[in-house]
């Protein structure tokens, strides 16, 4: 669960700078260490907020995977529209 988030918060930081200039790596360009900041921000707030106890204990390994090919699905999808 924290391997996911050192990976998917600076991938949906870098999503939303591409997302808003239209550019693919326009975020990481102008401030490469924000990237690093968020994780290391973030992650210690989720586990003293007990956020991945919380998660664990009342979703299962299906429910995840569920979620995860909804997500992708739903980027990728967004994604072809947009760079028509």
């Amino acid at each position: 669960m924290v391997g996911f988030d050192i990976v998917g918060l600076p991938l949906a930081l870098l999503a939303a700078f591409a997302i808003k200039s239209d550019a693919p790596f326009a975020g990481l360009e102008r401030n490469p260490l924000l990237y690093a900041g968020v994780v290391l921000v973030s992650v210690p707030v989720f586990i003293r907020l007990d956020l991945y106890r919380s998660v664990v204990r009342y979703i299962g390994p299906r429910a995840a995977r569920t979620i995860v090919i909804g997500v992708s699905l739903s980027a990728y999808c967004h994604w072809t529209v947009r760079s028509r």
